[in-house]
């Protein structure tokens, strides 16, 4: 009737019943856990003081929905200690756990720490593109792919680069949005 993963709109209702069909097979929207990182980051106001505003956490929830998930509320996890980013992972639900943040290599970089602490497959370590280069794929144990996003440093550009590396991770080919080469490294 129609492809598979394709939505359930009401016109396919209609185009279902239509054929005679009363029930369709159908997978439930995937919940995406959000966690952000950085210690940084503040979720009010301005920049200052060696803060900056959080320009991500806000906008994932959108992406998520746009993308067919359905988002979970966004934690916030501090970005000095490897153990705490592994406790929110590890406590994180959902189907899907996507970060930003503490990927950018060195010792801020506590994506990689976290994941093998917790005995996670790390399955892309870097993907070939800029900006965004410092992405991360992995596998918790038990089989949750957990997604981390870079967020740039510049304020300016900071939700183009990544809406940029968002998009080149998560939009399927076809989708109508712009589609970037990269290569997973």
């Amino acid at each position: 009737l129609v492809p598979a993963g394709s939505p359930v709109t009401p016109a396919v209702v209609g185009l279902a019943a239509a054929v005679g069909l009363d029930t369709l097979p159908v997978r439930p929207r995937p919940a995406v856990a959000l966690l952000v990182t950085g210690d940084e980051l503040v979720g009010t106001g301005t920049s200052a003081d060696g803060l900056v505003r959080d320009a991500l956490g806000p906008a994932l929830p959108g992406w998520v929905t746009g993308l067919g998930g359905r988002p979970l509320p966004t934690v916030r996890v501090g970005d000095t200690d490897p153990d705490d980013v592994a406790k929110a992972l590890e406590a994180a639900g959902g189907d899907v756990v996507v970060t930003s943040g503490g990927l950018g290599g060195g010792t801020k970089d506590l994506m990689v720490p976290a994941l093998a602490a917790l005995g996670a497959e790390l399955v892309v370590d870097r993907v070939d593109c800029r900006p965004g280069g410092p992405q991360r794929l992995g596998l918790l144990p038990d089989g949750r792919p957990v997604v981390g996003l870079v967020m740039c440093v510049m304020l300016p550009m900071a939700t183009v680069c990544s809406r940029v590396g968002w998009g080149r991770i998560t939009e399927p080919s076809g989708s109508g949005a712009p589609s970037y080469p990269c290569r997973a490294g």
